[in-house]
């Protein structure tokens, strides 16, 4: 699989290292160092609790860019 980061054309290699079946999802990295200059770590915090508002980022099915939507956490 190939990936590039926005805005740019150049594609580097990804490879899959784990698939959520369950929700459509899967974790990919890139090996090559030039893929991650510039790139901050995402920091996460402490895990919301119920009821609590939520924003989920991801791409619509077909879509290219990625959408931000708001929910709450039911479950």
């Amino acid at each position: 699989m190939k990936v590039r980061r926005r805005g740019s054309d150049t594609k580097f290699v990804a490879t899959v290292l784990a698939i959520g079946t369950e929700c459509d999802i899967a974790m990919l990295t890139v090996k090559d160092d030039t893929f991650w200059q510039g790139v901050e770590p995402v920091r996460f915090g402490t895990l919301p609790h119920l009821q609590d508002s939520i924003l989920v980022i991801g791409c619509v099915c077909g879509a290219s860019l990625l959408k931000n939507l708001a929910f709450f956490k039911n479950k």
